[in-house]
């Protein structure tokens, strides 16, 4: 789907494009509309036109697929989520709350974590610094 973006879509906007779409399931439909994600994305003129160029040989409009790992999005998501567990730990927040804030597992911050004391991007001393990852309501009295 991406390389066949890539030949159809112009250069400038191709980025903007596979962030509006990366890792969902997107219905372009035969007769392009204004309220369409490519329009919202480029513009309606723009989007226009692309939709009419994806969908040249389709009668009836078509549903694509476009995985996150071929836009890059994935990666760009684990090093999100990495630095922000070294800024979280350099300020003292806890497990639980670095956890939701990057919309992941309480288990995973503690394995990045650990992978990031092992690799020397994290001290154990900023890693301490967060705690034990219980809420202020979960400490034993």
């Amino acid at each position: 789907m991406l390389r066949h973006l890539e030949r159809i879509a112009d250069p400038a906007d191709l980025p903007v494009v596979i962030a509006a779409i990366a890792g969902r399931r997107v219905f372009i439909p035969r007769t392009p509309t204004r309220g369409n994600i490519f329009c919202r994305a480029l513009g309606a003129d723009k989007g226009i036109e692309l939709v009419r160029r994806l969908n040249a040989d389709e009668p009836y409009g078509c549903e694509i697929d476009v995985p996150l790992a071929e836009t890059g999005a994935a990666e760009i998501r684990r090093r999100m989520i990495r630095q922000g567990i070294i800024e979280s730990s350099k300020n003292g927040i806890n497990t639980t709350d670095t956890a939701m804030k990057l919309g992941i597992t309480r288990r995973r911050v503690q394995q990045l974590r650990r992978q990031l004391i092992d690799e020397g991007t994290l001290s154990e001393e900023d890693a301490r610094r967060s705690g034990n990852g219980r809420c202020k309501s979960d400490r034993p009295k």
